[in-house]
């Protein structure tokens, strides 16, 4: 419990914006941050983009394989647990009975 992952934070690296998503027909995501797609079913190569920050940088690629240089995505940091005092007294009364009566059971 408690174990949520902030991956808004981790996407402030990324811009999606960078692929125009309403006039794809083909995409291939790519290990090494690249999108190659394709706006057309009779275009023969792929355009790709990069979607790390820093800049739109289109190629066009003949063929659709992985890049050598594979950067990791950032791993999105965990949110803070939640402190226990968060809890009533009622609410830690209440478990500490429950509690109570299935160690004896």
């Amino acid at each position: 419990m408690g174990d949520f992952m902030d991956f808004h934070k981790a996407s402030a690296f990324l811009a999606f914006s960078n692929v125009p998503y309403a006039k794809l027909k083909h995409i291939i995501y790519r290990r090494s941050l690249t999108v190659e797609y394709k706006t057309s079913f009779s275009q023969d190569s792929f355009e790709a983009v990069t979607v790390a920050r820093g800049g739109r940088q289109v190629q066009h690629c003949s063929s659709s394989s992985d890049s050598p240089n594979v950067a990791n995505l950032p791993k999105p940091g965990q949110c803070p647990k939640a402190s226990s005092s968060a809890l009533s007294v009622e609410k830690k009364e209440r478990f500490a009975e429950h509690a109570a009566v299935y160690a004896t059971s």
